[in-house]
């Protein structure tokens, strides 16, 4: 069955699964089989789930010429970047030091997870320099 743009109406749209084929051919090909901006949005993704990072990581890729470029600048010229918060700045730069935004999350799973009887014992962050536990860091009951 058509709609008055004659797509099928089941079709789903085209960004649907988006993230999981980037990651696939990732895991397929190697990185050199993805543009730089698409690298960028695996590694934001992680930062930032729940929106489309296209737009954020062509424009990283605009302001600083390269996924290295990107990836190696300075934490206050990210922050500078529309839509660059505490955690995906984190998730570039490699610094494990949790933000702000990672302990509220972290601090809300906590609460969830102990409403079901878990207990959440830890969460580490892990970054090209390092990594750092909530737990030993105090921000974790």
């Amino acid at each position: 069955m058509s709609d008055s743009s004659g797509k099928d109406a089941e079709e789903k749209p085209h960004y649907l699964g988006h993230r999981h084929r980037l990651r696939e051919k990732l895991l397929k090909n190697g990185a050199d089989s993805l543009a730089d901006y698409e690298l960028l949005e695996l590694l934001l993704a992680l930062a930032i789930p729940r929106i489309d990072v296209k737009p954020l990581a062509k424009t990283l890729i605009k302001e600083f010429g390269s996924f290295a470029g990107a990836v190696a600048a300075d934490p206050a010229a990210l922050g500078r970047i529309k839509g660059m918060g505490e955690g995906a700045i984190a998730g570039l730069t490699g610094d494990p030091t949790p933000s702000k935004d990672d302990v509220a999350m972290t601090k809300a799973v906590a609460a969830a997870a102990e409403k079901l009887g878990i207990l959440l014992h830890d969460h580490v962050v892990v970054g090209r320099k390092g990594h750092k536990s909530m737990r030993s860091l105090g921000l974790l009951g």
